[in-house]
């Protein structure tokens, strides 16, 4: 079962998250609940399975083909691409899909602070394991 509700309008309607799945990178509580190696070559990855290509960014959490688009990064980013840009002019992506919703998480207001956070993540988890004080001792 999907926990979040996707938009579908017509044939040629882009399929796309209306609010952020509950491990979406882009949601600041989930910096430090989820850790996401090499995210910035997941992002591009995922997109490649959207509608509008490598450019833009899947869901990960997607189950459908083609992917939905993120509502996280349409929140963030998604006024930005051009190819979203076009949806919209053509009714294809209703405005909508820019918007939060008020009982929505609050996003990292861009990709650099987002990626900085998971990074940062990355790194506390990486120094923690190679702490010897965690280690067992014979």
């Amino acid at each position: 079962m999907v926990d979040v509700p996707t938009f579908d309008h017509g044939a040629d309607a882009i399929p796309y998250r209306r609010s952020p799945c509950r491990s979406c990178p882009w949601a600041v509580r989930n910096a430090e609940l989820y850790r996401y190696g090499a995210i910035s070559a997941y992002l591009i990855g995922i997109g490649e399975h959207t509608v509008l290509g490598a450019d833009a960014v899947g869901c990960h959490a997607g189950e459908r083909t083609p992917v939905e688009l993120c509502a996280g990064w349409l929140q963030v980013e998604g006024a930005e691409h051009s190819s979203v840009r076009e949806a919209l002019a053509d009714g294809r992506l209703p405005a909508g899909a820019l918007r939060p919703r008020a009982s929505g998480p609050q996003l990292f207001s861009s990709r650099l602070e987002m990626l900085d956070a998971h990074a940062a993540t990355n790194r506390r988890a990486l120094a923690n394991e190679d702490d010897p004080r965690g280690e067992d001792e014979d």
